[in-house]
């Protein structure tokens, strides 16, 4: 270890213990002990992370090699001054980037030699370059003081608010809940039949057409599948014909139009299946990298798998649900977006007279309900008598910054789309706007 990065490793000590504020700066700067190279200083500043202390009692108390401690009590000592400590801390960020970006370099050629396809090669790179990316830590605690101002700020921006939501494209709905928020976790859950896949990607488009970026995982459809649905919704062009190939001239022509206005659009689907939470969350980094996601939808939640096993107490699909359903909530957080999550219900649903779903339906819940931010239930009474009415529920179980709710939209399946009421006509029968 050279004199430099000794000097180095030493002030930065030093100066956590000197001054209680630069630990929680180095905390925020996503300072861990593995970055130092002075084994004394790693492990006095694992202590200090353990406790949430940066004074030379707790390192004292807590650090069991004398020698180690007495490296880290004359780092102290020879430390006079923090005022340098900004400088050393984005130089020793520095220096373990670099160092992590030597040790990706050495992977790639592994991967490269590997007797796999070229397309597999690049999954891996770009699985390993993710996996290892070199970001900020912002983990660090913030004074209540500090959020009050950025909240403020937000308000003092009269459209700041609203221009960040999503909103669903569904008038009703919309002034209810008024959008989807940043980091949400939207679960949308109905029984098979319920036109789940449909909702989800008529608020995709509607996000699309307004500019939006979405990002959408079909576990169960493949690509060519999403595709035709949304070109039925947008267009009109009956599903029956876009599977038949079947098409009339001015039917072509609506497909064409559509095509049109969705060229260069910021839709993004991925149809791999079966695929992880770990992979899923890998894929969206990685087009977080080359542009900002404005929305995700994952169709669905219990298709998902996971390469970690459940927790020893319990291999339960149940504990698998509840670890999946963490890592959604995660990654709408860490992505700053909205994320909806469809999900299959319990069958016990069928067996009741009211067949409307609540909470409890659930499938294999684990914690799907405590993480969601907000659960929407789809149902449609035609499924279960046959009468063709053309309408659907939407039923907001749960809201946890807002309003719940039941509405009425028009369903149109033979065209793949959800309108609200007053778009659709219901011959003699009345118009409806929320139950």
């Amino acid at each position: 270890m050279d004199k430099e990065l000794l000097d180095l490793e030493s002030n930065l000590i030093g100066s956590i213990i000197l001054d209680h504020k630069k630990f929680l700066l180095s905390q925020e700067e996503g300072l861990l002990p593995e970055h130092f190279e002075n084994k004394a200083y790693g492990k006095a500043y694992e202590v200090m992370l353990e406790h949430q202390r940066s004074d030379m009692v707790t390192v004292m108390h807590n650090l069991k090699n004398k020698s180690m401690v007495e490296e880290v009590r004359q780092a102290a000592g020879y430390c006079i001054s923090s005022a340098g400590f900004p400088a050393w801390l984005k130089m020793m960020n520095l220096k373990t980037s670099k160092n992590k970006l030597k040790n990706l370099a050495k992977k790639i050629p592994v991967i490269v030699a590997e007797d796999i396809t070229i397309e597999e090669m690049i999954d891996k790179v770009n699985d390993l370059l993710i996996n290892n990316k070199i970001t900020k830590n912002s983990g660090a605690p913030k004074n209540v003081i500090d959020v009050i101002n950025t909240v403020e700020q937000e308000l003092k921006d009269a459209n700041a608010v609203s221009k960040n939501l999503i909103k669903t494209g569904f008038k009703n709905i919309d002034e209810k809940i008024k959008g989807f928020k940043a980091g949400d976790l939207i679960v949308v859950a109905g029984r098979p039949g319920m036109g789940k896949t449909t909702w989800a990607l008529n608020i995709a488009t509607n996000n699309v057409m307004k500019g939006k970026n979405v990002l959408v995982f079909s576990l169960e459809m493949t690509n060519e599948q999403l595709v035709k649905k949304i070109i039925s919704s947008e267009s009109g062009i009956k599903m029956d014909s876009l599977i038949a190939g079947n098409m009339s001239k001015s039917e072509w022509a609506s497909f064409h139009t559509v095509k049109q206005q969705l060229s260069g659009s910021g839709l993004y689907i991925y149809d791999k299946s079966p695929i992880t939470i770990e992979t899923l969350i890998n894929k969206t980094k990685a087009i977080q990298s080359i542009t900002d996601v404005d929305l995700i939808v994952v169709d669905y939640l219990q298709l998902l798998m996971t390469t970690n096993k459940a927790p020893s107490n319990s291999d339960s699909r149940t504990a698998s649900m509840t670890y999946i359903s963490n890592l959604l909530k995660g990654l709408a957080k860490e992505i700053s977006c909205p994320l909806i999550s469809l999900s299959q219900l319990n069958r016990g649903v069928e067996a009741r007279t009211d067949k409307r779903p609540v909470l409890s339906d659930l499938r294999d819940s684990g914690s799907i309900e405590q993480d969601a931010d907000m659960v929407i239930m789809l149902y449609r009474q035609e499924y279960y008598d046959s009468l063709d009415t053309g309408l659907a529920e939407v039923i907001i179980r749960k809201n946890r910054l807002g309003e719940t709710g039941e509405f009425e939209l028009g369903f149109e399946g033979h065209r793949s789309r959800f309108v609200d009421p007053e778009e659709q006509a219901f011959g003699g029968r009345k118009q409806y706007g929320q139950i």
